[in-house]
């Protein structure tokens, strides 16, 4: 097989490589140049790699293979530096790549030298040659495996989806390493055209399957956003009832007003005196609970009071904190308190039995967080989890909160009760 072939084929392999496995570890960062000038860059250090390899021709094998695997890790240590991210992104990227190269070149070592015959003329520069050209076809899928490892652990593929795509890039591994042997009627170039068509169905696949899984998580969050919209549709729904009721309040104060003023007139001081003491008394049992300044905070615990209230639920609520040093938005604040009381609502009314049945909210303030903490009574038929959707991405909604205040939520799910316990880190200014 032509030397020169081989040099093109190992060159658009080093490319396919860079392209796949840094963007996709790195996440498509930017690149510290123009994109002329880094594929100008690349084909220059492909020219002199390859170009090295001339004068390998009175070394030994060993310091051939050396010389040619320093040449290519820091090729690759420069393409990586050429790209914008953060340093310990490219370092892990770096010594991954370098273990997934020195693997595929130890397989190549393998193969080429116990199929020498059927893969190259002789000659330690054509040797050296085929053997880097094959590794370069071994290492694609090899950092695919590592690719979907890394997405499995970080928690991006479930293990379904991390068996499922795995399949494709070993069966592909293990084609590399039993086809030179099965092809001995095909000429260099056959062979080659084999080992392209398997590497396209590896790459193909890997993209696809990982846009499939982008679409799916997209879905996922168009739906917790829909949940979401129709979770606010149902609060501003409790607004417009609270405002009403603040209405009837005001329409019954001018009542009492118009009362009070006849009796300045008639002078009958006592009667004003049990008209105030019993509005007063009314005013604190119907319609405020929560007084603590926060309006987000007092306005869905006053919404759940009066459920609470209507429904023969026992409320509890504990409020030590200072309103000030809240770093959380009122959205955001909106979707903590409005998801953790409307789940507990909702646990109290699937509750066939009330007596017994309660909701207790405490909202206090450590040193370095503001705490919140939401307990509900349950039934045996509760432990283990609600499957109610909606409860799901209730959750799921404000585990992304907290994640965007680096925060923490966990869940306690025992017979007779449910918690969920939030900490979010408060200004420490």
């Amino acid at each position: 097989m032509s030397y020169l072939v081989l040099i093109f084929i190992s060159a658009i392999m080093d490319a396919v490589t860079v392209k796949v496995y840094v963007e996709k570890w790195l996440g498509k960062p930017t690149l510290r140049i123009s994109t002329i000038a880094y594929w100008g860059i690349f084909i220059l250090t492909e020219l002199a790699s390859r170009g090295g390899q001339l004068f390998m021709i009175d070394v030994s094998q060993e310091k051939a293979m050396v010389s040619q695997v320093s040449a290519h890790i820091v090729i690759m240590l420069v393409f990586i530096c050429l790209y914008d991210s953060r340093i310990a992104e490219c370092i892990s990227a770096f010594i991954i790549w370098v273990l997934g190269y020195l693997v595929s070149i130890g397989l190549s070592d393998v193969v080429v030298i116990t199929t020498d015959q059927m893969l190259y003329d002789g000659g330690i520069t054509h040797l050296i040659s085929v053997m880097d050209m094959y590794a370069q076809f071994i290492m694609l899928p090899v950092l695919i495996i590592i690719l979907v490892v890394r997405n499995y652990v970080s928690g991006r593929y479930s293990f379904k989806q991390l068996v499922i795509v795995l399949i494709t890039p070993m069966i592909s591994c293990y084609l590399y390493l039993i086809i030179p042997e099965q092809i001995v009627l095909l000429s260099g170039y056959g062979f080659i055209f084999v080992l392209i068509i398997v590497l396209v169905l590896n790459v193909l696949n890997y993209y696809l399957f990982d846009n499939m899984v982008d679409n799916y998580k997209l879905k996922n969050q168009v739906t917790m956003l829909g949940y979401q919209l129709e979770h606010q549709s149902d609060k501003y729904d409790q607004l417009v009832l609270s405002y009403k009721k603040i209405g009837s309040m005001v329409h019954d104060t001018q009542k009492h007003i118009s009362y009070i003023r006849s009796c300045i007139e008639e002078k009958e001081y006592d009667r004003i005196r049990t008209v105030c003491d019993r509005y007063e008394e009314e005013l604190k049992n119907k319609y405020v609970v929560s007084k603590t300044g926060n309006l987000v905070i007092d306005t869905f615990v006053n919404s759940a009071y009066t459920f609470a209230q209507n429904n023969g639920v026992k409320f509890h609520t504990d409020f030590k904190f200072d309103k000030n040093s809240i770093m959380v938005s009122d959205y955001d604040m909106c979707i903590i308190i409005g998801n953790l009381l409307d789940n507990s609502i909702n646990a109290c009314k699937k509750q066939k039995e009330k007596e017994g049945v309660y909701i207790k909210l405490a909202i206090v303030q450590t040193d370095r967080h503001l705490v919140i903490d939401v307990k509900n009574s349950s039934t045996q038929s509760d432990v283990g989890g609600s499957k109610d959707m909606t409860h799901g991405y209730g959750i799921q909604n404000v585990k992304n909160t907290m994640d965007k205040y680096n925060g923490i939520m966990e869940i306690k799910n025992t017979y007779g009760e449910y918690e969920t316990l939030v900490l979010i880190p408060i200004n420490q200014d």
